[in-house]
């Protein structure tokens, strides 16, 4: 945890002479070797530390700071690639050809509950050998069903998990879903182009956004489906002046979204704006904790050590982002980015020695 907190690259940083005294104070003892450390983690129960992780939601959710986004708790869930090499695996890597050479990686699915005030990555399952994403990820729901009943609202995907089967699997435990439509869904896309035709759209802003907003009922999904799907269609158009001609010029993206949500649930506006939220588990979500934590970095090259070392991260992810958002006052986070309250906390730590507070006044 200490790793995760101050955002260490390795615990072989734990190591550095130079952090010594920052060691012996923290714990007041010496503390095992790297290699030590990684044969601990590979023992611990990963279930242990998702305990954690939920009591921790639980004291959250209990001091009101879960407040929901467009009228909505989503729930993202999207696979992340963790680590690649050529030399190094496990019994539980996975393998691909890359230009002849077979290179080995992990991947992950990631449950992410989206609130108005931070982000809170629940928990992560591995993706197996033999199985797809989706898979995967009706694994990690299942088991997030049974701990987080009536913790999220709808849950949100892309456009991978825009199949009978999982659609099927959200509606079993009696919850709504919200995919990316793309174009391997050409029959449903083509109902709601025709639909759209004779359909007078909602135009709405959002920024400097104009949007196009079309409502389609009863669409249907697929052909073994018999669950009708709304699909929600927006064409929408901006202004962009180009940095090489100085010229400007309008730029239009199409998106369309496929939900179970009926209109008496979920209005448009709010469908539309939690379809583009989803997008926070690639912003809030694996770039934070890729690029700030040290999500990415394969700690032990362990199964279940890894598994360990990911939720040992996101416990800190959840505490730090708790804190910010929550304890510090807006006027101050207004002035002080989240790298900068990190930096700071690590400071409070190296000032933490031995002795210090006695030479205090």
């Amino acid at each position: 945890m200490m790793v995760a907190l101050t955002r260490l690259g390795s615990i072989n940083a734990i190591e550095d002479p130079r952090r010594a005294s920052v060691r012996y104070g923290w714990v007041g003892a010496s503390l095992p070797s790297a290699d030590r450390i990684g044969d601990c983690a590979d023992m611990v129960d990963a279930q242990r530390m998702r305990d954690i992780i939920h009591a921790v939601y639980t004291q959250l959710k209990r001091g009101k700071m879960i407040e929901p986004l467009h009228g909505f708790l989503p729930l993202v869930v999207d696979g992340h690639e963790v680590c690649a090499s050529y030399h190094r695996h496990c019994r539980a890597c996975l393998r691909r050809t890359v230009n002849g050479r077979t290179q080995y990686y992990h991947r992950v699915v990631a449950a992410q509950l989206v609130t108005r005030r931070f982000c809170l990555t629940l928990d992560i399952e591995v993706v197996q050998r033999g199985e797809d994403e989706v898979a995967a990820a009706m694994r990690l729901l299942d088991r997030l069903y049974r701990v987080y009943p009536r913790a999220w609202d709808i849950v949100l995907g892309d456009s991978l998990y825009a199949r009978a089967d999982f659609f099927a699997f959200v509606r079993r435990h009696r919850d709504h879903v919200l995919t990316v439509a793309k174009d391997d869904r050409r029959e449903l896309l083509k109902e709601a182009a025709c639909r759209c035709r004779r359909t007078k759209p909602m135009v709405i802003t959002r920024g400097t956004r104009t949007c196009e907003v079309w409502d389609i009922a009863d669409c249907q999904g697929w052909p073994d489906e018999t669950t009708a799907i709304r699909l929600i269609k927006s064409v929408e158009r901006r202004r962009v002046r180009r940095q090489r001609t100085k010229k400007t010029e309008e730029v239009a993206s199409t998106w369309a979204w496929a939900s179970t949500c009926p209109a008496s649930v979920a209005p448009l506006l709010d469908l539309f704006d939690t379809g583009h939220g989803r997008w926070c588990i690639e912003n809030q979500g694996f770039n934070a904790l890729a690029n700030e934590w040290h999500f990415d970095h394969v700690f032990k090259h362990k199964p279940d050590a890894m598994v360990v070392f990911m939720l040992f991260i996101l416990l800190a992810y959840i505490v730090f982002e708790a804190f910010y958002s929550c304890n510090l006052h807006p006027a101050l986070r207004s002035r002080l980015c989240r790298l900068t309250v990190a930096r700071a906390i690590l400071a409070a730590f190296y000032d933490w020695l031995p002795g210090r507070a006695a030479r205090s006044p």
